[in-house]
């Protein structure tokens, strides 16, 4: 199955960057009714932040999301709104969304997905700026995946056509590979991953390959089914991030996230220590 251009190398950017958050971070959901769900988000990152949501599902393919968010900028207000098309019109693969906010953002945008491709068209206003981004996704063998995308303005040039690009390759199990170009190809970024450990993966990303080249590996190892640790070493080993995730229950997870910079370890007041508490 084709991946659509922002998921191609997402195995290897999420090992090596979810899950060690230093903030202090409150998530809630909960499902109200059939068809009604409820969520929200408070986050301490110096100063406080906090989003709500509810969205009203349907079954014939439909859904409908509103968001609050209220952060030392103000507040803000969104909309987004899905049509699963398989249901809808008997079109397979494909999605309509419609989004929307506060911040003169309207946009809508056709997904499409098989075997072979994953297209996203989008069009509308972005903060006020009119706005078309584009993306393609193809599969051409196994394993493989390879995509470009751009965005095209008002003001056409052709470099708009082929802003960033991703290949990937990858064997389920054993190991995957991925190079990332952006900047009308001139920062290229390498990622990796090995799972070939038994309950253990590791990876390695290099950013900007061409330039001021910076690394980072890591490592994730299961415990047990309801616990995982992951340590990384970032910025060419100058900075040591560390999370740990354990589900307290059935419904509830708790990630603590840690930060030091190398150089610092012997200082106690530059240890950062944070925590995510999912609660649904």
């Amino acid at each position: 199955m084709a991946l659509l251009f922002d998921k191609i190398g997402k195995e290897a950017k999420d090992l090596l960057g979810k899950s060690m958050d230093t903030d202090k971070k409150f998530t809630f959901s909960k499902t109200a009714m059939d068809g009604l769900e409820f969520s929200s988000e408070t986050v301490d990152s110096g100063s406080l932040e906090t989003t709500g949501s509810f969205t009203l599902k349907d079954a014939s393919g439909m859904d409908v999301k509103y968001e609050y968010a209220k952060t030392d900028k103000g507040p803000g207000y969104s909309f987004e709104s899905n049509f699963d098309l398989k249901k809808l019109a008997e079109v397979p693969g494909a999605k309509v969304t419609l989004k929307g906010d506060n911040k003169n953002t309207v946009t809508g945008s056709v997904e499409y997905k098989s075997k072979a491709a994953a297209v996203t068209l989008e069009g509308g206003k972005k903060a006020g700026n009119t706005q078309f981004p584009f993306s393609v996704g193809l599969a051409p063998v196994p394993g493989l995946n390879v995509g470009f995308g751009g965005t095209i303005k008002p003001e056409f040039k052709k470099e708009q056509l082929y802003e960033s690009a991703s290949v990937a390759y990858s064997q389920k199990g054993v190991f995957g590979a991925s190079a990332h170009l952006t900047k009308n190809f001139s920062k290229i970024e390498a990622r990796g991953f090995y799972d070939g450990i038994p309950s253990a993966r590791v990876g390695l990303k290099v950013a900007d390959v061409l330039g001021a080249r910076t690394a980072t590996v890591g490592g994730e190892y299961t415990v047990d089914k309801e616990t995982k640790v992951k340590v990384v070493v970032d910025k060419n080993c100058s900075l040591l991030k560390a999370g740990v995730a354990k589900s307290l229950g059935p419904g509830c997870k708790l990630t603590v996230g840690y930060a030091v910079g190398v150089a610092d370890i012997a200082v106690p007041s530059k240890h950062k220590c944070g925590f995510v508490l999912d609660v649904e």
